[in-house]
């Protein structure tokens, strides 16, 4: 019943991966999708790879190029469900074949060992291979291979063809190389952007690339160094393969997810991260409630930054301050947030919704504890807020009364606060009374 039900999710994953795709490809043109027998991987609108099945040839009919396909993404999955025996039968279909394939043998052997952190290496394999090897393309790639597993280095003097072997891993390490040129000393990135822009652009057009297998091994972070560079929707793109790769496993990983709503959010597009995060929500019912917490609060933050102060407040009023925790964050200053402060998130939605005085009320429902404490000032400071159109003489009284408490308490930040605070209503009375 599980494996169905994680089934029933990887489909629905891959739906939600390829909805925002301009070219979005169809599952029976390429790429992983799921049948009554497992997964399966799709290349030129035929499954080449089955997951139940045994290893005991190529596909029939197979080219030379899709033959180094089905060794990477039937080598990928085996070792992300470490089934080594299936995984050394495909090792075995490389003996004595083509050079291409003996080098995608090798390139599986060092896979394994450091996703498995074996003991053992192979990298003097390649080295030899490199040595020994007439093609200058083959050659390059495993000397690219090879700086880029072992010695984290960028490769160089990499050209890709569509028509070569290993497409997708050629690109990715090139991608690595434009990727390392952006130096923190340099004055202007407008090369490296140049140069960045035209090795990512076949990553979102080709249907070869929508997904790379082993990406992490290859890049490592790849989605954070591109959000980092402001390259939101090619952020998007990798952490999404990441994601199908962690879902191969078994797995469904909260946090991946959370990136790639991050990744959509700084890009702009509200409504698809909060699908992502509301996806998590709905298909893992297994969830603590501390998590579920630190959910609703990131949905009620992002439905009110996209003015839906209706929306977030549904978000907002599914929290559970009984099992509260002190490792939850506000998802506007990423710091501990407290019960107080998360009540005072809600009333900013009621408020927005156009109801101050329900707003208050919401704020003042707040129990405030024999020891006041500086959290307990900001509550009030946000009714002040509140109420400062409707009410702006009670406000000011307010703000007044918390400016003295703050500066006898020594609550430096609560002070500067309210006499900002009781500084704009007093400036708004003024311009008032002037206009009347």
């Amino acid at each position: 019943m599980k494996l169905l039900s994680f089934k029933f999710r990887f489909c629905l994953l891959l739906s939600l991966v390829y909805s925002h795709s301009i070219v979005a490809q169809t599952k029976q043109e390429f790429g992983w999708a799921k049948g009554a027998d497992g997964f399966s991987f799709n290349l030129n609108g035929r499954t080449v790879f089955q997951s139940n099945s045994e290893i005991n040839s190529f596909p029939e009919n197979s080219t030379l190029l899709e033959k180094t396909d089905f060794l990477f993404f039937a080598g990928e999955y085996f070792i992300l469900n470490k089934d080594v025996r299936r995984y050394e039968s495909l090792l075995n279909l490389t003996a004595n074949a083509e050079s291409e394939l003996v080098l995608g043998g090798i390139f599986l052997k060092i896979l394994k060992e450091l996703n498995f952190n074996s003991k053992e290496s192979s990298r003097n394999l390649l080295i030899q291979f490199s040595k020994n090897e007439s093609s200058s393309y083959l050659k390059e790639l495993a000397k690219g291979f090879e700086s880029a597993v072992f010695e984290r280095k960028s490769p160089e003097n990499l050209k890709c063809s569509r028509k070569a072997v290993y497409y997708s891993l050629c690109k990715t390490l090139r991608l690595k190389k434009y990727l390392s040129d952006f130096s923190p000393k340099a004055k202007s990135y407008q090369r490296e952007y140049l140069n960045l822009n035209r090795t990512l652009a076949p990553f979102l057009e080709d249907p070869e690339l929508k997904y790379i297998p082993f990406l992490s091994n290859i890049i490592y972070n790849i989605a954070d160094e591109l959000a980092e560079l402001g390259l939101s929707r090619e952020a998007v793109h990798f952490q999404k393969i990441l994601i199908i790769s962690e879902n191969l496993s078994g797995r469904v990983i909260g946090y991946s997810y959370e990136k790639l709503a991050y990744y959509y959010l700084i890009g702009g597009d509200f409504i698809s991260a909060e699908k992502v995060l509301d996806y998590i929500l709905k298909y893992r019912p297994d969830l603590r409630t501390s998590y579920k917490n630190h959910l609703y609060l990131k949905l009620g933050t992002i439905a009110y930054l996209n003015q839906e102060y209706k929306k977030s407040l549904d978000y907002y009023l599914n929290l559970d301050f009984l099992e509260w925790s002190s490792t939850i964050s506000n998802p506007f200053l990423g710091e501990p947030i407290s019960i107080n402060s998360a009540r005072d998130l809600i009333s900013m939605a009621i408020w927005r919704s156009k109801n101050s005085f329900k707003a208050v009320d919401a704020l003042k429902s707040v129990s405030t504890p024999k020891n006041l404490t500086e959290d307990d000032l900001f509550t009030r400071l946000r009714i002040i807020q509140i109420l400062m159109n409707d009410e702006p003489e009670v406000a000011g009284k307010m703000a007044t009364e918390i400016t003295f408490l703050a500066q006898s308490k020594g609550w430096k930040r609560v002070e500067y606060a309210s006499t900002l605070l009781n500084g704009f209503i007093h400036y708004k009375k003024t311009i008032l009374e002037k206009r009347s």
